[in-house]
């Protein structure tokens, strides 16, 4: 699953710089990839367990399980 995102490194700037991109689900959406507008690979990982990420009507929303 492709999603577009909106990205940032300056977590503690208080006039931070959004950068568009990519996030890609994989491997039943645990493993996920960052890349940028051209694709670019930025950074990968792997979500914790306790985040869900769920598709609807309104979009892609991500919750802690409960």
């Amino acid at each position: 699953m492709l999603l577009r995102v909106l990205w940032t490194k300056q977590l503690t700037r208080k006039s931070k710089t959004c950068n568009d991109g990519f996030l890609e689900l994989k491997d039943g959406q645990r493993n996920v990839v960052l890349s940028d507008e051209n694709r670019t690979q930025l950074a990968s990982g792997r979500l914790p367990s306790a985040l869900e990420v769920t598709a609807g009507l309104e979009g892609m929303h991500s919750q802690a399980k409960s």
